[in-house]
């Protein structure tokens, strides 16, 4: 029964989408530049969603924890009042993890979610990316109050 109502859920949800296995569907939300993997759960109770918001890869040490912080802090506060949670997968995805149980799933009601947890992993990108100064110009080898000048 599970599986029949997946399925009947990715129809209602778009009928054109190919699966990348039986139980999963993978999304690419252009406009926004993410990408997303819609699952059953193992236990066919939810839908899972893992929307992979940013490559993480070259974040190491302090930048590394302080954004393995950032995420603990925000799935500690969130967690347990939300749907979804944080985390950065095997391939070093910084990934937002929303859930839905497969009994109240309807394609407007995922539609729903999934734009909620879309508009969040927006944000959480842009927190990613202040976090890993992407962007910033950072000048290398200067001291601040330094002309420069060797006497």
């Amino acid at each position: 029964m599970s599986m029949e109502a997946f399925n009947a859920l990715v129809r209602g949800i778009d009928p054109d989408m190919v699966r990348s296995t039986p139980r999963s569907v993978d999304m690419i939300l252009e406009e926004q530049g993410l990408s997303a993997r819609l699952s059953l759960s193992p236990d066919e109770t939810e839908v899972l969603t893992d929307i992979f918001v940013l490559d993480v890869a070259y974040y190491i040490g302090g930048t590394r924890r302080a954004l393995q912080q950032a995420i603990l802090t925000l799935n500690g506060l969130s967690v347990p009042y939300t749907d979804c949670s944080i985390g950065i997968d095997h391939r070093n995805y910084l990934v937002m993890t929303g859930y839905t149980p497969l009994a109240r799933a309807t394609p407007e009601s995922y539609g729903n979610a999934l734009s909620v947890w879309v508009d969040q992993a927006m944000n959480l990108r842009d927190a990613a990316r202040a976090i890993g100064f992407e962007g910033a110009r950072v000048a290398v080898g200067a001291i601040a109050g330094t002309t420069g000048d060797s006497q």
